[in-house]
């Protein structure tokens, strides 16, 4: 069952600092704050991964032993509407550990459930950041667009025009 958390947080790592480098053209639009945040994030992501693995060795395994999962994309794609969809996945997995008798791994995915509501706190923060330098409604873009319009947008903006992001298009790129 720890397997599974431990590959989530392996993801994590990988879309935090994923998204520093993709956004890292725009370190003038954004700020450094916006690349301290993930860059602070894929630490914490780092942490939880290192909690879970060091479990697994306790409990006589290591990460890798069992097969790998796409849990968090499929996640993704069901919470597509909600930005904080997944959050209440920790506190069941505690609930099942401690049903099971293992308090160790219910407080370390009970401390990791708590840390990941300010890592959606820091992505909700720089979306609605960036809609607003856009001056388009964080709601209709998280529901209406892709992510990856947002790099397009970024790519248009100059000191005296911010593209209208609702008014774009798909096809834009």
């Amino acid at each position: 069952m720890l397997h599974n958390p431990a590959h989530v947080e392996l993801n994590a790592i990988d879309l935090a600092w994923d998204t520093v480098v993709r956004f890292s053209p725009f370190i003038e639009i954004l700020g450094e704050g916006f690349f301290a945040d993930f860059a602070h994030v894929s630490d914490d992501e780092s942490r939880h991964f290192s909690w879970c693995a060091q479990r697994l060795a306790e409990l006589g395994f290591k990460y890798g032993d069992m097969p790998a999962h796409n849990w968090l994309w499929r996640e993704c794609e069901k919470s597509s509407d909600n930005e904080a969809g997944g959050l209440d996945a920790g506190p069941r997995l505690v609930k099942k550990l401690v049903g099971f008798g293992d308090n160790r791994t219910s407080k370390i995915a009970a401390r990791i459930a708590d840390e990941e509501v300010a890592h959606v706190a820091v992505g909700v923060y720089w979306f609605d950041s960036i809609c607003e330098k856009l001056n388009c409604a964080p709601d209709f873009t998280f529901k209406g667009c892709e992510v990856w319009l947002i790099s397009a947008y970024l790519l248009t903006y100059t000191d005296t025009h911010i593209l209208k992001a609702c008014n774009l298009q798909h096809n834009f790129l």
